[in-house]
């Protein structure tokens, strides 16, 4: 094969139409063939069948394995950084509780559908809450988000998951021999000993079920809750700590859906998708790391303060408005009576800074949404609206 042509497969796994515009006039039959028959030596067959009843495949070259092999390297290192970062003083449980908390939130608003909780309620408050709040079967949803997302032996299989979703309505499948047969070879494909890939397994669930569209308009959420079920169980638990695997799915959704329709069209090769899903591993990892970091400097300033500063109010707003100060935290919290106004001098004469750091701050804060900024006259004052 022309080395040159190598690049395609190794390095960027490129499907025929994107080959074509990759090469523009320089495309020819012949060099997709070429290509296809490189592939073909190092491709390997799954236990997971095809809507079209053959089983898909995936291609492993030696440098593709040695690509796979450098992303759980670069994870592992992104991830021990992280760790080096946190003090004895902070712990990974304390940071962690806090992150955890809030991405799983992030989680069930996405699975229903709609933000009817509050960043400050916990799970197991909602759990309590009254049925005017919380219906019976979003109640159902959050207890089992919790489940498949405790650490255990199991991985739960797409229909138990689904179970949930079709409570009132049937499969959307017609045939359900088909959809046994095709639920049973994702499971065994997801359970085998003999296929160590995780990628190839995250890639077989989201092809499987949503190529096949398995469960109608829940095929995506299933698809994310039988994907962290795997994660829960991998050498992936812990370095995903407080990351909604959710939220950064559903920003790479478009592509996803691109590589479903290029593992279709070139046969059931699950490459495509296993190549997205590396990279958007690595952006969970760092997005888990920026997380932790963004904690770690939380808890540092809260500790730096005194007892009488360690109020709820600040400790809050500094939670929940990294991008304000310690400094400008402080002073709403003694202006925030909704009754004055408050100038520029107001807060010199409270911190003791210049006119331009001032100005800076109090923007700021209307910027976080703490002030309203309004003229009157000549000049301008900050009207509390929290």
């Amino acid at each position: 094969m022309n080395e040159s042509l190598l690049k395609y497969t190794n390095v960027d796994y490129l499907s025929k139409d994107k080959l074509k515009l990759e090469l523009g006039d320089d495309f020819t039959n012949e060099i997709w063939l070429e290509v296809i028959e490189y592939r073909k030596k190092y491709t390997f067959k799954l236990p997971l069948l095809n809507n079209r009843d053959k089983y898909v495949s995936i291609v492993q070259t030696p440098w593709i394995l040695q690509k796979e092999i450098k992303t759980i390297s670069r994870i592992a290192s992104i991830h021990s950084e992280t760790m080096m970062n946190l003090s004895t003083k902070y712990s990974s449980a304390t940071v962690f509780k806090d992150i955890e908390m809030k991405s799983s939130i992030i989680d069930i608003q996405f699975l229903l559908n709609k933000k009817i909780f509050s960043p400050r309620i916990s799970i197991e408050k909602l759990l309590l809450s009254s049925k005017e709040n919380t219906t019976i079967l979003e109640k159902e949803i959050i207890k089992m988000y919790e489940n498949i997302n405790k650490i255990g032996d199991k991985i739960y299989s797409p229909r138990e998951i689904a179970k949930i979703f079709y409570k009132f309505n049937s499969f959307p499948l017609k045939n359900k021999d088909k959809f046994n047969e095709i639920h049973g070879s994702l499971m065994e494909t997801i359970k085998s000993t003999k296929i160590n890939s995780l990628l190839t397994k995250i890639s077989s669930i989201i092809y499987t079920i949503v190529n096949n569209n398995m469960f109608g308009d829940e095929s995506r959420s299933v698809a994310l809750l039988c994907i962290s079920s795997l994660l829960r169980n991998s050498y992936m638990v812990y370095i995903l700590k407080g990351v909604s695997l959710f939220k950064v799915v559903d920003y790479n959704w478009y592509e996803i859906k691109n590589a479903v329709e290029e593992t279709k069209n070139d046969n059931g090769d699950l490459t495509y998708i296993s190549n997205l899903i590396s990279k958007i591993l690595i952006d969970l990892v760092k997005l888990s790391k920026e997380q932790i970091n963004s904690h770690i400097e939380f808890h540092k300033k809260y500790e730096s303060l005194s007892m009488n500063e360690k109020s709820i109010t600040i400790k809050t707003i500094l939670r929940d408005n990294p991008e304000l100060s310690l400094k400008q935290a402080k002073f709403f919290v003694s202006h925030k009576n909704k009754m004055a106004n408050y100038t520029l001098k107001d807060f010199q004469k409270y911190i003791g800074s210049s006119y331009e750091t001032s100005r800076y701050s109090m923007d700021n804060l209307v910027n976080a949404g703490f002030y309203v900024k309004v003229k009157i006259g000549k000049k301008y004052v900050y009207k509390p609206i929290k």
